[in-house]
């Protein structure tokens, strides 16, 4: 038996350490529906089994391959109507 097993359930601070963005980033994807989660009373607890497979359904890059980066000429602003 491994005398330091890993959580089977995170709170939201843990995932985000997890994913290396902010809790306000992991709070997004769970509220999106992206990573799957459960309220506990008040507290909200993702299954390490869901993190674990949403981190295995990220896209990967090559190696060498630099990000997509949003251009201001990439970005729409779409004018509203009145």
């Amino acid at each position: 038996m491994d005398s330091n097993p890993l959580p089977a359930l995170l709170r939201v601070p843990s995932v985000a350490r997890e994913l290396a963005v902010t809790g306000a980033m992991a709070r997004k994807l769970i509220r999106s529906g992206a990573l799957p989660a459960s309220k506990i009373g008040s507290v909200v607890v993702v299954k390490r089994k869901d993190l674990e497979a949403f981190i295995e359904a990220l896209p990967t890059r090559s190696p060498g391959q630099e990000p997509k980066t949003a251009t201001r000429s990439s970005v729409v602003r779409r004018s509203r109507k009145v």
